[in-house]
């Protein structure tokens, strides 16, 4: 295979927020070879990539990155850069396999769409614009790296700000005020017993991200706060009663939802292997305009993000195959 096209989408600088030359590219990209695409504002400078969102079959994923821009380069047996796994190559490997369908007779063009969009890794602005759009497809495939796994299930999210208020006095003098930062760590140390678990899936985790509070070592704290983010296994909104019901004997504790969406079930297919998505995607905002929703692609999630972030050649050819193969067992 020539990598050189894919060589040269990730030579494109597009952390988010700076990606219209690579919607430009991957836009020019599909007209060159023969699907009527169409570039869409959906801020300044800022685009999303269509073509026949009314399809069979749906290909998308985002063509945004993580900072800082790494120069793609050709290693032996596999190809280093940022978005190489995340998402940039995931989405070259999709047109691949679009091109191979359509040159097998599996589909027409016709039947294929194409949903690029901006913004993921920052605030999904893109896959918000996308899902105001009027449209259905039968199939849509979300292309995050996955390592050619289709993922089952995907994990919700809940991010929750906790605030605990204290009294200042004298750390000298216990009777003179209390912490709110103790308050707040003995809050924290509770959350383990109230995440719940989802047989074949996992358990729901949390992470206690930031944490602020304090005006001296010899001064109880007035106030204290901690931001966490739970990766859900079960309903954000049952996990929200439980954080309620933690804190309902707890005067000092208040807390604020920052935000929230619930888990996802996907569409799978027998002979592929299966993992799930502990990650966050796009896939949320496709859910309702979709028959079937999958999420699978190439690469590997753990090296995303990273300086070292990589996708094996082997990798990338296998999810030509895997997304053809997925297809063609959901068309019959």
């Amino acid at each position: 295979m020539d990598w050189k096209k894919l060589l040269d989408f990730l030579s494109i600088e597009s952390v988010s927020g700076n990606e219209e030359k690579a919607a430009k590219w991957i836009h020019s990209y599909l007209n060159s070879i023969g699907w009527d695409a169409e570039l869409i504002e959906v801020e300044p400078q800022r685009y999303n990539v269509y073509s026949n969102l009314n399809s069979k079959v749906l290909f998308c994923s985002h063509f945004d990155v993580v900072p800082p821009h790494i120069p793609p380069r050709e290693e032996g047996a596999k190809i280093t850069g940022r978005g190489t796994s995340d998402a940039k190559g995931v989405i070259m490997s999709q047109v691949e396999a679009a091109v191979k369908m359509v040159e097998e007779g599996i589909l027409g063009k016709e039947d294929i769409g194409f949903a690029y969009v901006c913004g993921e890794e920052v605030d999904h602005l893109g896959a918000k614009y996308l899902e105001k759009e009027e449209f259905h497809a039968s199939i849509a495939i979300v292309g995050e790296p996955t390592e050619n796994m289709l993922c089952k299930f995907g994990f919700g999210l809940l991010k929750v700000r906790f605030i605990t208020t204290g009294k200042v006095g004298h750390s000298a003098f216990p009777d003179s005020g209390y912490s709110a930062i103790h308050d707040l760590i003995e809050l924290l140390g509770g959350l383990g017993e109230i995440c719940g678990e989802k047989e074949g899936v996992g358990k729901t985790t949390y992470n206690i991200g930031m944490i602020s509070g304090g005006i001296a070592a010899n001064v109880y704290a007035p106030r204290a706060e901690a931001t966490v983010l739970f990766r859900l296994a079960e309903s954000s909104d049952g996990m929200e009663e439980k954080i309620q019901n933690l804190i309902e004997r707890r005067k000092s504790v208040t807390f604020e939802i920052l935000s929230k969406f619930d888990p996802l079930e996907f569409t799978v297919v027998d002979g592929i292997e299966k993992t799930v998505a502990r990650f966050n995607s796009d896939a949320k905002y496709l859910k309702e305009k979709v028959d079937k929703l999958l999420l699978f692609g190439p690469g590997d999630i753990k090296v995303a993000h990273s300086k070292d972030e990589f996708i094996s050649k082997q990798s990338f050819l296998d999810g030509i195959d895997t997304y053809v193969s997925a297809i063609k067992s959901l068309i019959g």
